[in-house]
């Protein structure tokens, strides 16, 4: 979480210097910097999902070797869609702002709602047991 809140504040930081030279907002950059620290939150969601269901498959005697490879396949899927929307929205073949924004948006909104599933899933589990 610490990562997560540094590269928050180095975002407004880049943020407010780039509206002060009138870049904001439709320029990509602070769609982009805005949106970067959501990911490092993703993750630190991530660990604790992996966390709850190692916490449950232990105590129900099943731990699944898989758990932690399949988080980092996860992360990376993740930050290459992102990497690559991004890389598109800089060569201008996403051109307008508001569908950078969108794209961006929708990636990371479709990457919490799945960590929260998982969280709900396994913390109902480790309750029920």
């Amino acid at each position: 979480l610490m990562v997560a809140n540094a590269s928050r504040a180095l975002a407004l930081v880049i943020e407010v210097l780039l509206y002060r030279h009138e870049s904001c907002p439709g320029f990509w950059a602070c769609t982009v910097a805005r949106s970067f620290p959501a990911l490092f939150y993703w993750t630190s969601y991530g660990t604790v999902v992996v966390y709850f269901y190692q916490l449950t498959h232990e105590v129900e005697g099943t731990l699944q070797p898989w758990s932690n490879p399949l988080f980092l396949i996860a992360n990376s899927v993740v930050y290459v869609i992102y990497a690559i929307v991004a890389v598109l929205g800089a060569a201008d073949v996403i051109s307008t702002w508001t569908t950078l924004d969108s794209s961006l948006f929708g990636v990371l909104a479709i990457a919490y709602f799945s960590v929260f599933c998982g969280l709900m899933y396994y913390t109902a589990r480790v309750a029920s047991t």
